[in-house]
């Protein structure tokens, strides 16, 4: 009784340190999760929960392929408080799952969502407060997106099943110093905020170099345009691919922390990362709400509006391109053809050859708004619509202004660009 007692008092007593109350105004959270990282045979995880809660709880994998990896699961709750203790196969789940959406394994490094290894306490009748510390053996390294409370990395406002990325084991890091949200603003105190990089086992000492150097050139571009960057701390992970020569898939997961994953190839060059524009991409979703089931097309569409624009503006896309031109380019926008092209760009009045760098966010969103509803009645309706104001009318009077239609082959591929060279200036 005497030993059981000291436990207790001892759980309450860890609970209660973990607070900074005495020193800063900060919330007390519902759970603190220690972590061990241990690299024996493989990445390891030893996990221990401390919740203080008056209703029973459980602490259940969110990730069905990850129950397998869990053992030595013990609950014991009592007096308010509850303690849960685990062990987690962290290379075993990620080597098995194989997956940048939930968790992948280079060499002795992993990139996971923390609901992959991070079981979640149910039993709240609310999303409780979790504060997250890990302790990393020689040479390992555990980063995330969370915000940092003190010791601790915050979880707070989301479940564990929504949390974004961390990146843990032998993997090279780097916290980047960029401009903070809203300082670059006239008249504001500089300050900065801090990109967290994790580069995956698997690419060259030179090829890191170009990473690191892309990454941070790409959240000052960012940053330039926004007139700060998107958030205080981000995780950015990067995931060699063999069979990718260039830059893949991208992922923003922003859930209690902005996190993203980019997978690179192993043999990348600085030419090829710098000619893409997936991680421009996928910062924009840093700085926007993130918007789920139907309403997804405002968010892939408005990022992909405004990932020309950065990259122009920092001088790593040609300014002079011809907005038609870029149209055209599926890696810009998808889906809009010769056709859509004219007739956009002759609803929103612009020139199909006026420069991207001349042509503003508002007349960019002008152009793909004008072009949407004619997308989507003709997939409705299963044909094109025949009411053609320029396209296939050169020579013909502009149905606007009544100048001649003009048409012009653009591009590499010489498609014909159709204008009015009166009202579409």
């Amino acid at each position: 009784m005497v030993a059981s007692g000291m436990f207790w008092r001892t759980l309450i007593a860890a609970l209660l340190a973990t607070s900074p109350a005495l020193a800063q105004p900060v919330a007390m959270p519902d759970c603190t999760a220690d972590g061990v990282l241990s690299d024996s045979e493989g990445l390891k995880l030893e996990v221990t929960y401390r919740c203080r809660a008056a209703q029973p709880l459980s602490f259940q994998p969110t990730e069905d392929r990850a129950a397998q990896y869990v053992s030595d699961l013990k609950v014991e709750q009592r007096d308010g408080a509850a303690e849960a203790h685990y062990s987690f196969d962290l290379s075993g789940f990620a080597r098995a799952v194989d997956s940048t959406s939930v968790a992948v394994l280079r060499g002795n490094s992993v990139l996971a969502t923390l609901g992959g290894w991070l079981l979640e306490p149910r039993g709240y009748d609310r999303v409780p407060v979790i504060d997250i510390r890990m302790t990393t053996g020689s040479g390992l390294i555990f980063a995330t997106g969370l915000p940092k409370v003190g010791d601790a990395w915050r979880l707070s406002g989301i479940p564990v099943r929504f949390a974004g990325y961390t990146a843990l084991g032998r993997l090279t890091y780097r916290e980047l110093a960029v401009p903070a949200p809203g300082s670059l603003r006239p008249g504001q105190p500089k300050a900065d905020a801090i990109l967290r990089v994790a580069i995956l086992d698997g690419i060259s000492e030179a090829g890191r170099a170009d990473l690191f150097d892309w990454a941070e050139r790409t959240a000052e571009a960012e940053a330039n345009y926004w007139q700060g960057f998107t958030a205080r701390q981000a995780l950015l992970g990067l995931v060699p691919v063999a069979n990718k020569r260039g830059v893949g898939y991208g992922r923003t997961v922003s859930g209690g922390g902005v996190t993203v994953m980019v997978e690179v190839g192993v043999d990348v060059d600085r030419r090829r990362l710098f000619n893409d524009w997936v991680l421009t991409h996928e910062l924009i979703h840093t700085g926007m709400p993130f918007i789920r089931g139907r309403g997804t097309w405002l968010m892939e569409g408005a990022a992909t509006y405004v990932e020309p624009i950065i990259r122009a503006r920092a001088g790593v896309k040609d300014p002079t391109r011809p907005i038609g031109d870029a149209l055209l380019d599926q890696r810009t926008i998808a889906g809009i053809g010769n056709l859509w092209r004219a007739e956009s760009c002759w609803d929103a009045g612009i020139s199909p050859w006026r420069a991207t760098a001349d042509v503003s966010d508002e007349e960019a969103l002008a152009v793909v708004s004008a072009a949407r509803p004619r997308m989507l009645a003709a997939a409705a309706q299963g044909h094109q619509d025949r009411d053609h104001r320029v396209y296939g009318r050169a020579g013909r009077p502009c149905p606007r202004c009544g100048a001649r239609i003009r048409a012009r082959g653009q591009g590499d591929d010489n498609r014909r660009s159709f204008w009015c060279p009166s009202c579409q200036p």
